[in-house]
């Protein structure tokens, strides 16, 4: 039976004449491959790794190792191969080389692709390598990877039997080719900062409470990162402080780990505060990473305006001591505590009058007593006003009317103090006490404070003049670039009125992936890209945002079609008729997906109804050649498929030659050879058709002796 071990042939045995040794037993060459599979480990991107691979002769007679070739269409743009040195034996060590040139004299062009710092005694790929009984050959491969992640490829090994009339050397006689697998998983090995975020905002504390944030910088590549000592621009607020005992000069970040740096802001008022910083690192691509830090940057999207409430005294009150005159309010803020309010009572109609009171409010409650001296009052009738502010820049105001020292005027019908008889500061409205001048407008259809206006300043007009007000749903009725629907501008407003500040701008993150555009997110339309992601082979994108992409950046397929590595492996490539041997094929798929096979073979054989497989559909299965060969046939060559899907639409095939013959494969020389047409029998072809005729000739001629079953 064949003996063990993985081979794909292509061609067809037959061992030439001249120069067979005429004694009995010698036995034909007998290829031995030291691995079928190098496994290179980890690898740094750019870095190149070596091993040996060694071919051994086992037979009697000189082995012809016609090529040694990458396979193609696989990865091989990731290897190198490196044929040098010589032949190996017990005690007499030598290389020889010969070119295979065909009957026309041509060299073959064998394919093998060789590092460009091959040594110089390296064997071309165009000529064929002799190696002696019990002698070996060792070649170096190599993986110098263009990409990352895991790469895969094979060597094709060819053995071939010499054309010249007395042969130096000869094939295998039942493996005419051998493959050995290669993979190894590439890593970037370089460094690669991200700094998140690239705008810490601290937003609008409260005025005296430090407030601590972090940046992180992270090292998301495969190699250490070196830090230098961060950079403050000379304008930096003082109100910041940093932390930097993590990002000394010189720290190192180990590949994928990542550092903190905590920023304090306390601030004492609401005004703006601003800082810059630069971090450098040793990352190639991107040695210096800007960052921005800021608090009470804006407009706080979270505000809304104060209330104000006077729970006493009611418009119209009559103030006729000269005590002093107590007002009772109300004040309160959804965003901060009511004592932080700013508020002030002043007088309508004294123009020259400085505040009259402050009314901030004493209790977290909002609830507050004023007081004003009676010398503050002006004679008759007045209206108060009182003004609340917050750290927003909102406003909200307030209004009763007071007399004082005096009565209500003639026709004040509703006792607000004002009367609509008078020239000077007419009642508007004589029936409502609400209304009177200068008294706070409200959301009722009505000119509260006889300015001619209704409803200006309250939630039911259009303040800003944008068409809407809060009523319609504009969350900031002052500003007038600020309205359901607004265009989002990169401003730290909620423009449109949708809950959410800066969306579908540079300072917003708007697919989630942890970085906005200021923080070097260069398509914040996909969650995928980003500074943190992994490039990508074949999709044309920069995946991870450093300005390179695909194979540049050293990527990782993805949505690839499977990769057949060396063809069909076969136990054997030439059988007698009726035997079996095992086919297989290696399969790398990046997507991992799940594959399916589909075996079939020659036409010729399918339309005699012969099917040599014991399984169609498993990525290994038992061929058994077909017991009858047509008539006076003395070998036949006959082709095996494979076709491998993916379930994504992607699918590869590949396809092989197997040689049977009446009897089992051939594997001594025992007798003297016959010459008498022997320099016609073709030994390095990829066709027996027109030879067979020869073969019965041969077997009684040069008495072959059988390889034991």
């Amino acid at each position: 039976m064949p003996r063990n071990g993985w081979l794909v042939s292509t061609l067809i045995l037959l061992a030439a004449c001249d120069g067979v040794p005429t004694s009995g037993g010698e036995r034909l060459p007998q290829a031995e491959i030291s691995t079928h599979k190098v496994n290179f480990g980890d690898v740094n991107w750019g870095e190149t790794v070596l091993q040996d691979v060694t071919i051994s002769n086992s037979g009697g007679l000189p082995l012809g190792v016609s090529s040694i070739a990458l396979g193609t269409e696989e990865m091989e743009g990731n290897f190198i191969l490196s044929l040098g040195g010589a032949v190996e034996c017990g005690d007499d060590a030598s290389a020889t080389t010969e070119d295979p040139a065909d009957e026309e004299g041509e060299s073959e062009d064998t394919g093998t692709s060789t590092d460009a710092e091959t040594e110089a005694d390296a064997v071309s790929t165009q000529s064929v390598i002799t190696i002696g009984p019990d002698c070996s050959y060792t070649f170096q491969v190599g993986i110098n990877p263009i990409s990352v992640g895991k790469i895969v490829g094979s060597i094709n090994i060819e053995t071939a039997t010499d054309d010249a009339e007395s042969p130096n050397y000869y094939r295998d006689p039942d493996r005419f080719r051998d493959t050995v697998v290669l993979e190894g998983l590439a890593e970037q090995g370089e460094p690669n900062i991200v700094v998140s975020p690239r705008t810490l905002d601290f937003g609008f504390p409260y005025p005296g409470e430090p407030v601590t944030k972090y940046i992180e910088v992270h090292n998301v590549g495969s190699g250490d990162l070196t830090l230098e000592n961060p950079i403050l621009d000379d304008d930096c607020d003082e109100r910041f402080e940093f932390d930097f005992a993590r990002l000394t000069d010189g720290t190192v970040l180990e590949a994928r780990t990542s550092t903190l740096l905590s920023v304090i802001y306390t601030p004492t008022t609401g005004s703006n505060a601003e800082c810059e910083m630069t971090l450098t690192s040793d990352d190639v691509d991107k040695p210096s990473s800007r960052v921005s830090i800021r608090g009470h940057k804006g407009t706080n999207p979270l505000c809304t305006p104060p209330t104000i409430e006077v729970i006493s005294p009611a418009p119209g009150h009559i103030h006729g001591t000269l005590d002093d005159l107590v007002l009772e309010l109300r004040a309160f803020d959804a965003e901060q505590p009511a004592t932080s309010l700013h508020c002030s009572v002043t007088s309508a109609f004294q123009e020259e009058a400085e505040e009259l009171a402050d009314c901030t409010p004493y209790s977290q409650s909002g609830h507050t007593v004023v007081s004003i001296p009676a010398s503050s009052l002006m004679e008759g009738t007045d209206t108060i006003l009182i003004e609340v502010q917050d750290d927003c820049g909102f406003e909200s105001f307030a209004a009763t009317s007071v007399v004082y020292r005096s009565t209500y005027p003639p026709s004040d019908d509703d006792g607000d103090g004002f009367s609509d008889t008078v020239i000077t500061n007419p009642d508007c409205d004589d029936d409502d006490p609400l209304v009177y001048p200068l008294a706070t407008e409200i959301f009722d259809g009505k000119d509260n404070d006889c300015d001619g206006e209704i409803d200006e300043n309250t939630e039911g007009m259009d303040d800003d003049g944008d068409g809407f007000s809060e009523v319609d749903g504009d969350c900031n009725d002052v500003d007038d670039t600020m309205y359901p629907g607004a265009p989002e501008l990169q401003d730290t407003k909620d423009n449109d009125c949708n809950g959410t500040v800066d969306d579908n701008t540079g300072l917003y993150d708007d697919d989630g992936d942890g970085f906005a555009e200021t923080d070097n997110d260069c398509n914040d339309n996909n969650s995928e890209i980003s500074p943190a992601a992994i490039e990508y082979c074949g999709d044309g994108i920069d995946n991870n945002c450093n300005g390179l992409m695909d194979q540049r950046d050293g990527c990782t397929p993805i949505d690839t079609g499977p990769i057949i590595l060396g063809g069909i492996q076969m136990e054997a490539t030439a059988l007698g008729k009726g035997e079996s041997t095992i086919m297989t094929i290696d399969v790398y798929d990046a997507d991992g997906d799940e594959l399916t096979f589909s075996w079939q073979e020659d036409i010729a054989l399918t339309e005699q109804g012969h099917n040599g497989f014991d399984s169609i559909a498993t990525q290994t299965v038992t061929w058994t050649a077909p017991s009858n060969l047509p008539s006076g046939s003395q070998g036949e060559i006959y082709t095996v498929y494979v076709i491998v899907n993916d379930g994504n639409g992607h699918e590869v095939r590949t396809l092989t030659n197997i040689t049977v013959y009446p009897d089992p494969v051939l594997q001594t020389v025992d007798a003297p050879r016959v010459a008498s047409g022997c320099s016609t029998i073709p030994t390095n072809k990829q066709d027996i058709t027109g030879f067979a005729w020869v073969l019965p000739m041969l077997l009684a001629a040069v008495g072959y002796r059988r390889r034991q079953e």
